[in-house]
């Protein structure tokens, strides 16, 4: 096995941010050894952070193979990108331990007990192998995994997750499952997720996770699963009909469908994750986590699982490039609706001065009015250097008396500055060694991962009166 080496970070000043993610508003995003920091080191705030031109994640000069150091390395490894982040680890209590209260989890006596100030988070989020992700998936939740791992406090824990087993839900063939869950893990590599800092893994690699679902099913309710939007809103997607929708869920629905979220539940508890980065469409789902959490604890007498926290995701959506109703997304028929990651910088400007926008020729904030043109302006917005703060209105402000060719000519500049560098980097991790690196990456993950899962299904073992485990085997 390759060496996986911790990447070299330095430490860049940091200006006041006007707001970071959602639950950062009480102004203690980090804390350092002296005490509390101000809001000035968020995970947004700086000048010079992740968003910047020239000491960005996605420099390109921050080669996989730099001339002087192998890709496990140092600060020119895939993962140290030494400007790549508005903070840094060092010093840091790490993140924020507030986050978001999202539904029950309390009832019963079983409440939310939090996580106290002084300790550790234990982070979980998973994203499920579907291809190179797009600009969507990298505003929405990517990115925020990167800057989550650069708070992060030497306690805290990450765990990210390629969920292999929630794809088998979309009937994929085994050889296409493969690369596909090879292509994000080179992706998630190359945004700058360091397997040193972030558990990142293969979902189907640690057995603890499937095995928590069906212990998790034998408690969790029908009646709340039926009612789960995206399971309908699924259905109804693949057979192109809302009509006659209840006998399409008798007929046409499989079960792994209907009982995805319960393996979303068992991803997190089996972590026992505190805090889940999720956006809008997610948020009913970690909902139904925590009813997991108060069904369980509840039936067993004991308070195994605690309810995790929500860490609201910086945008809601990202919206298709020809079609701006429509959320951005990989199986879109047009390809020019979205933009991947690795999509080379001609090819972004492109298809963002292509995009759908309206008659008027101003550049004007109006959501409900004028989706297009809002949907650029987030984008910008989302990507812009200016790392103050800007909103999409502030974007139209600053465009003010422009056209909206300058909206999309400033829209391409600022996400090709954004992805800068990851196309390289991703197709130097896929060839270096036959994608060697990849696999050790995978493998370290997975033991990490099952370690922690392992020692969740002990007590769970323990206290709903199964065989516990000895050696990997029933004893």
């Amino acid at each position: 096995m390759l060496p996986i080496a911790r990447s070299c970070y330095r430490r860049l000043p940091v200006p006041a941010a006007r707001h970071a993610f959602a639950w950062a508003h009480r102004r203690r995003v980090l804390t350092t050894g002296e005490g509390k920091d101000s809001a000035g080191e968020s995970i947004n705030g700086a000048n010079e952070g992740i968003n910047t031109a020239n000491e960005g994640i996605n420099d390109a000069s921050k080669s996989i193979n730099g001339t002087s150091e192998s890709i496990n390395g140092t600060s020119e490894s895939i993962n140290g990108a030494s400007g790549g982040s508005d903070v840094t680890s060092e010093g840091n209590d790490g993140i924020d331990k507030g986050g978001e209260d999202t539904g029950k989890g309390g009832e019963g006596g079983e409440g939310d007990e939090g996580t106290g100030e002084n300790d550790a988070a234990v982070v979980f989020s998973g994203i499920q192998p579907t291809g190179i992700p797009h600009l969507g998936n990298y505003l929405g939740a990517l990115r925020q995994w990167k800057q989550l791992q650069d708070v992060a406090g030497d306690k805290d824990k990450l765990f990210f997750s390629i969920v292999d087993l929630h794809a088998l839900t979309s009937q994929i063939s085994g050889e296409h499952l493969r690369n596909r869950r090879r292509e994000l893990l080179a992706s998630l590599l190359a945004i700058g997720l360091d397997p040193q800092r972030s558990t990142i893994f293969y979902q189907s690699s640690v057995p603890q996770h499937s095995e928590l679902m069906w212990i998790l099913s034998c408690t969790a309710s029908m009646g709340y699963l039926s009612r789960m939007t995206q399971f309908k809103a699924k259905i109804i997607a693949d057979n192109k009909s809302e009509r006659n929708l209840d006998k399409l869920m008798q007929s046409t629905a499989k079960l792994g469908l209907f009982s995805y979220p319960v393996l979303q539940a068992a991803d997190i508890l089996v972590h026992r994750a505190t805090h889940v980065p999720v956006g809008d469409d997610q948020r009913q789902h970690l909902e139904f986590a925590r009813e997991c959490v108060t069904n369980f604890n509840h039936h067993y007498k004991a308070k195994i699982f605690t309810p995790p926290k929500t860490i609201t995701a910086p945008i809601s959506r990202v919206m298709s490039l020809t079609h701006p109703l429509e959320k951005m997304s990989k199986s879109a028929r047009r390809e020019r609706s979205r933009i991947l990651i690795t999509s080379l910088p001609e090819e972004i400007e492109r298809r963002i001065m292509a995009a759908e926008t309206d008659m008027y020729n101003e550049v004007t904030y109006e959501p409900q009015d004028r989706p297009g043109v809002t949907n650029l302006l987030e984008i910008t917005a989302q990507c812009s250097p200016h790392a103050l703060g800007w909103t999409a209105a502030d974007v139209a402000d600053h465009l003010s008396g422009g056209s909206l060719r300058d909206l999309k000519e400033l829209c391409a500049k600022s996400v090709n500055r954004e992805f800068r560098g990851i196309r390289e980097r991703y197709e130097e991790l896929l060839a270096h060694e036959g994608g060697r690196y990849l696999d050790d990456v995978a493998d370290a993950g997975a033991d990490v991962a099952r370690e922690s899962a392992e020692e969740t299904m002990k007590a769970v073992r323990e206290i709903a009166g199964l065989v516990p485990l000895r050696d990997g085997k029933s004893s």
